[in-house]
């Protein structure tokens, strides 16, 4: 599979809906990211974006700005929780959910108007986005896989073939029976049961909430397992705690840029990084938090939060709403910056610098 094209999923949808022509397919993608883009000093705010792109575009034109429909924002400074954000989702699968039965629009080319359809294919996002998205539990949860079945307590088991997928039509079928509970006491009984609750991409009545539901790789590798892979194992960009014995960390760091094949890059890398972080700091004072009269105003979005909060300090498999990948840390301390040590000893990056020395590099590659 090149494209989305070549995908089962193309084709999964009622009535050959992607192949008709006429018909129009989208992606919902949510995301939240820092407005300041101060990630790595200061203190980080929260704003999120859903965004919506045509798939029956080609593929190298699909994702340009002009492309994209901004569909929904959710205001900073902090994430929605998984229940109220539903009040920025609603209004745009209300608008959509019609769509499915098509609507006569008029054109330049139709001005009596033209039947068009549209629908929801691939809903994307990080981790976190998805469980908000969907309505699954999070990520600590017993329940902590929106694809399988598998529970926290076996999460190291590497046999997939042990592993027993989701089927959308169980999802739906919980979401539902937790919209449609009476108590508090029923909801948390499904949720911790099956790992689902309502959410409002369940409205749409064509969506497969596990088969059409994807994991955005930029989270999953690029910020996730490289940045792990480079930060935590190399220790490439560590700030050294201030205080404290640090003979065995410097040793490693010195271990890395010393070595002939590295010094010149990583020494200038540092460098740059090291300017870099100090800029952000300084950029990050200039953004304060919330004026205390604002803080103080309580919208009714947060009143219904807190009258449906479903969390249970007692119930070890609840994952609170607020879970988030940008999650501030209002205690004030603006120094603890990454200060992660390189995990590799000096002994092992010797031995991986002769490796990497000794590697033969195709001839084709400069």
């Amino acid at each position: 599979m090149r494209t989305v094209w070549d995908s089962p999923a193309w084709q999964s949808l009622p009535g050959n809906f992607s192949t008709t022509p006429g018909n129009l397919t989208f992606s919902y993608y949510m995301e939240w990211f820092n407005p300041f883009m101060n990630k790595i000093a200061g203190k980080s705010a929260s704003c999120g974006a859903i965004m919506l792109f045509c798939l029956n575009l080609p593929p190298d034109i699909q994702q340009l700005p002009e492309n994209t429909f901004f569909a929904g924002i959710t205001p900073p400074p902090k994430e929605p929780t998984m229940t109220t954000i539903t009040a920025v989702a609603d209004p745009i699968i209300d608008c959509l959910k019609p769509m499915w039965d098509g609507r006569l629009i008029k054109t330049y080319r139709h001005p009596l108007g033209i039947q068009k359809r549209a629908a929801i294919l691939a809903r994307i996002g990080d981790l976190l986005a998805i469980r908000k998205a969907m309505g699954f539990a999070g990520v600590a949860s017993h329940n902590f896989c929106s694809f399988c079945k598998l529970h926290l307590a076996d999460i190291d088991d590497l046999n997939h073939l042990s592993w027993v997928s989701r089927s959308g039509a169980d999802v739906l079928r919980a979401a539902n029976e937790w919209k449609n509970a009476d108590t508090k006491k029923r909801r948390k009984e499904i949720y911790k049961e099956h790992g689902v609750r309502w959410s409002s991409l369940h409205g749409l009545p064509y969506g497969d909430a596990v088969c059409h539901t994807l994991l955005g790789i930029m989270h999953n590798w690029i910020e996730g397992v490289l940045q792990h892979h480079a930060r935590v194992l190399w220790g490439i960009g560590v700030i050294p705690p201030k205080t404290g014995n640090h003979n065995d960390h410097n040793d490693h760091i010195s271990a890395v840029i010393t070595h002939p094949l590295l010094d010149a890059d990583l020494n200038f890398g540092s460098e740059v990084l090291d300017d870099e972080i100090e800029d952000l700091y300084v950029e990050s004072q200039s953004y304060q938090d919330t004026p205390s009269h604002m803080s103080r105003m309580r919208s009714e979005a947060s009143i219904l939060s807190q009258d449906c909060d479903d969390s249970d300090p007692e119930d070890v498999d609840f994952q609170p709403d607020g879970d988030s990948d940008l999650a501030s840390d209002d205690s004030g301390d603006e120094d603890e910056s990454w200060k992660a040590n390189c995990i590799f000893t000096a002994a092992e990056l010797n031995m991986i610098h002769a490796c990497i020395s000794e590697a033969v590099i195709p001839s084709w590659i400069e």
